[in-house]
This record gives C-alpha cells, sequence and structure tokens, in this order.
C-alpha cells in the first residue's frame, strides 16, 4: 500500500524525544502540523479502476518517527529524533474527495532540522488505545488495515490486515522559534491503487496477499 494518512486521526499521541548533543538532553520544542492529501481526481465514493466504491478505510500507525539535526548552532555532530503514536487514520465519506486538509493533527517535536520520516505501519497493544473507541477495536480485533466497500459486482466487501510496513521518505522540515518555508509534514494516500488498475484487478475477497504487497 501507498502511503497513508487521513482525514481524521485518531488515537494517544505521545512524544518521544532524544538529543545526541554534548552536555545533555534538550528540551525546547515547538508544534508540527501533520496534513494529509487525498491524491487523484476522485469524488467521494467514486468508484476505482477496478469498479470498487471504498466506503470507510482505518489504518493503524504504531508511530511515526522523524530524525534530523539539532538546530543551528548547536554542537557539531548533535542529531535529534522524535516519535509520535500510536493513531489510527479512519477515512470515510467526504474524506475521499482530494481535499487537501491541514493540520489534521499537530504534535510537539524538539527544535531541529528534520531530514527522514519513517512511517510504522503495524498492530499495536492495548495499553496503547487510550479512551479511543475505533482504536481500541483495531487493536482488540489485531488489525492495522481495515477497508469496507463494494465491488463492480456490486458485492459488499471488509478487506482487514495485521500488515507490518515501514515506509520511510526524505523530508525538509525546520521546527524552530520561528519556522519559515515548511512546518509540517502531509501524507498522501491514494486508494485508487489498492486493489490494482483496469489491466490488473485484485479481488478484495481472495487476492488477499498481492493487495498488502500493493
Amino acid at each position: 500500500m501507498k502511503a497513508i494518512l487521513g482525514a481524521r486521526v485518531l488515537g494517544v499521541l505521545a512524544v518521544i524525544t532524544a538529543y545526541g548533543c554534548a552536555g545533555g538532553e534538550g528540551t525546547e520544542t515547538a508544534p508540527v502540523d501533520l496534513s494529509v492529501r487525498v491524491a487523484g481526481a476522485a469524488v467521494s465514493f467514486a468508484p476505482d479502476p477496478c469498479g470498487n466504491t471504498l466506503s470507510r478505510a482505518r489504518l493503524l500507525f504504531r508511530r511515526l518517527r522523524v530524525d534530523g539535526d539539532c538546530p543551528a548552532g548547536a554542537t557539531s555532530g548533535c542529531e535529534v529524533e522524535a516519535e509520535v503514536g500510536p493513531f489510527l487514520i479512519d477515512l470515510a465519506g467526504s474524506d475521499f474527495d482530494g481535499v487537501f486538509q491541514q493540520g489534521v493533527l499537530t504534535a510537539q517535536l524538539p527544535l531541529g532540522d528534520y531530514d527522514r520520516a519513517r512511517f510504522d505501519l503495524h498492530k499495536t497493544d492495548a495499553g496503547d488505545a487510550g479512551g479511543d473507541a475505533s482504536l481500541q477495536q483495531m487493536i482488540a480485533d489485531q488489525l492495522s488495515v481495515s477497508i469496507e466497500g463494494t465491488t463492480a459486482a456490486a458485492v459488499v466487501f471488509t478487506f482487514e490486515s495485521d500488515l507490518n510496513d515501514e515506509q520511510e521518505k526524505a523530508i525538509a522540515l525546520v521546527v524552530g522559534d520561528a519556522v519559515t518555508g515548511v512546518d509540517g509534514i502531509t501524507l498522501t494516500v491514494d486508494p485508487a491503487t489498492w486493489f490494482g488498475d483496469a489491466t490488473a484487478c485484485l479481488d478484495p475477497m481472495a487476492d488477499h496477499d498481492a493487495i498488502e504487497d500493493r
């Protein structure tokens, strides 16, 4: 599956920070937005190239990790990293309309210049759910992916998976007191690619492994 964030973000947000700076750990942080864009020109619930119509997609991330260097002027060789998670991405209705949605999640990250982001799509433990019922249900079912829809033959389906996958991307994120330019991370979800394309369609009820590979 391509990489992923949705319009509604649910869950527990724990930020873990670690500095490699000489002289001890840094503690200063600033807010960073996590935003989402649904790829393509699809309108809500429009069929994908194989005729599947999606009504809901839930994707459970165990963590988002970002790595980089400490702010300019810090000790040479200083590195900074932070983790946020777990969180549940819940796409439904107008979330599939291709509109850019800004600031669906805001987290406090240590000041620094980040150049790498890693997203860990992974089921997680019950103790991580907090009070969120949707996240609790995904954890109870031991799922990381749940996609609901209707096939071109009008058969209702639910595709479920405990897929574990990490995706890493280069980023250019400056977190500081006076941030200019990029001040967040935007993730793109492309539901039209999940079940193949017009030349090689995959059956949501039969081609489980092949769909996971996408």
